[in-house]
């Protein structure tokens, strides 16, 4: 029952957090001009995707290494790993938020004649807000770590996305159209950071408690085998989440570049919109992640079963309702937004179904990564990033922005099945509802043969 709990509370964050996305998109979309909207969008998915690439796995390999770490009794190097690991990611976005704030700067000094709300001085200034997107993702991570869901998720998936509200509508009504997108930007930065400080507060105390509470290993030291061992998962984990943020998100940035900001909001729109078929799975994920671990360096496989089960039940029921309302009433949802959006009611589709055959393989992905099978899991990570990036520019170059859909339809159904058929054949267990209640009900898996 405390792992249904999690994932139940998991799964309100994850409804919140889609909540406030919608409301930022329908009254932005109408209050924010065409080209500010699209940038809006199109910085979104660029800050997310940076900052996963200079994350270096570390995020995920906190995760991992909770769960492991707590299956032997070793939390008290649990701060040092977060120290050693988090070092260097932050110094990476710290150093390229500086040059693109020296660069927009130094380009509005030598041209005056270029105004800094313009493109592409308003992206550039965007890398300001890389450190806090960073550190927002890492304390997230740690926090799951200790099951503390709702201040993980909360800061900034629902509390900053809501702040955006009465900041773009202040900004609506004293910027003109072409010029709103930084103020926007500017003002809602310090917001985060509060957000960000909060969570680090939250962090530092749970880390006294186990101080207090947990007799050091003899490991505490934290000698280099220890490290030796944790970053070689870290970069593994790296490449599988550079994967899936890319696919979530070079399909925008793509839009973008290629073809115009103003389709690019549309398509955000859309994607997002799709993407609420997989949302419960996503919330199944969060919580997973370290009691899968915990219970595969646990030995505790009945555990495993149990919660593969109940995952994937909670990922497939209300996928398989998700998809049927969209196919039914999408068009609906985005004219609620506005007339312009009406047209990629069938991108919305190519999307969603791609999300539904994602949440029918359940978390066959996460056990891959959670079970010790990293490599494998990077090496089809590498597949399906080459498979992306093939199909989007084929789609995008035939069939246009629906073709771009197409890409990322046919990636995602790709790769899941991959890593359903990988999972299956190298851990024994099926992630999928009907294949992980069958095992439950047998209790087989190659793990505990």
């Amino acid at each position: 029952m405390g792992f249904l709990r999690i994932v139940l509370s998991s799964l309100a964050l994850r409804v919140m957090a889609a909540t406030a996305t919608y409301l930022c998109v329908f009254f932005l979309g109408r209050w924010l001009g065409p080209e500010d909207f699209g940038r809006f969008a199109t910085v979104l998915s660029s800050v997310l995707f940076i900052m996963t690439v200079i994350a270096l796995g570390v995020p995920m390999g906190f995760l991992r290494t909770t769960g492991e770490l707590r299956a032997t009794d070793r939390l008290d190097l649990l701060q040092k790993v977060i120290r050693r690991a988090s070092r260097l990611p932050l110094r990476l976005s710290l150093v390229l938020s500086l040059l693109g704030v020296f660069y927009s700067v130094a380009m509005v000094w030598f041209e005056p004649e270029v105004r800094f709300f313009e493109r592409p001085l308003a992206l550039i200034a965007s890398f300001m807000l890389l450190p806090f997107f960073l550190m927002a993702e890492l304390n997230a991570s740690i926090l799951r770590g200790f099951d503390r869901i709702a201040f993980a998720l909360g800061p900034r998936d629902v509390l900053w996305r809501l702040s955006l509200l009465p900041i773009g509508y202040c900004v609506s009504q004293t910027f003109a159209p072409g010029t709103q997108f930084f103020p926007l930007l500017l003002v809602s930065i310090p917001v985060l950071g509060g957000l960000v400080a909060m969570q680090h507060h939250l962090i530092k105390s749970e880390l006294a408690q186990i101080t207090e509470t947990t007799v050091p290993s003899e490991e505490s030291s934290y000698d280099v085998a220890l490290w030796s061992k944790i970053r070689p998962v870290m970069r593994r984990l790296w490449v599988t989440n550079i994967t899936a943020i890319g696919i979530s998100n070079l399909d925008v940035i793509a839009i973008a570049i290629f073809f115009s900001e103003e389709s690019a909001g549309p398509y955000f729109l859309a994607s997002r919109t799709a993407s609420l078929v997989s949302f419960t799975q996503n919330a199944v994920v969060v919580a997973l992640g370290p009691r899968l671990s915990a219970s595969h360096f646990s030995g505790n496989f009945d555990r495993l079963r149990s919660d593969l089960a109940l995952g994937a039940t909670l990922a497939f029921v209300p996928a398989s309702i998700s998809f049927g309302i969209l196919a039914l009433y999408g068009d609906v949802v985005l004219e609620l937004v506005g007339e312009n959006f009406v047209p990629f009611y069938p991108i919305l589709l190519i999307l969603a179904g791609g999300h539904f055959f994602r949440a029918i393989t359940g978390a066959s992905g996460l056990l891959l990564n959670m079970t010790g099978h990293e490599v494998l899991s990077v090496k089809i990570s590498v597949l399906a990033l080459f498979i992306a990036i093939v199909t989007i520019g084929l789609g995008g170059y035939f069939y246009g922005v629906t073709g771009v859909a197409i890409g990322v339809a046919v990636t995602m159904v790709a790769t899941e099945l991959t890593v359903y058929i990988s999972s299956r054949i190298v851990t024994g267990y099926d992630a999928t509802l009907i294949g992980s209640v069958g095992q439950l009900i047998g209790g087989r898996g190659i793990s505990d043969q």
